[in-house]
């Protein structure tokens, strides 16, 4: 018996740091919210949005509704199949 590994999705997990600014004027703090914009959920929204997959996102803080960050560091974890891993990729080198 031959077991080929075409037929299975190798995902990976990869975690990503990113320095985040922002004006929190309009949003209700870093904190995901059911019901509110929040900074970790627009995030959240456009990483998920690029990747076509679940992200999850951490912060090294939170902060209050209204207020701004110059420099918030967080975490982006996500797992990439090869068509999520391959689409940023290309985006990220302009193929």
């Amino acid at each position: 018996m031959r077991v080929s590994t075409d037929r299975f999705i190798i995902m990976q997990i990869h975690t990503w740091r990113m320095d985040v600014e922002y004006e929190g004027t309009r949003y209700s703090g870093w904190q995901k919210q059911p019901h509110s914009r929040s900074i970790q959920g627009e995030i959240i929204n456009a990483a998920q949005n690029f990747l076509g997959t679940e992200v999850h996102i951490n912060g090294s803080g939170r902060t209050d509704a209204g207020v701004h960050a110059l420099r918030q560091v967080a975490s982006l974890r996500v797992k990439l199949g090869p068509k999520a891993a391959l689409r940023l990729v290309n985006h990220l080198f302009g193929g």
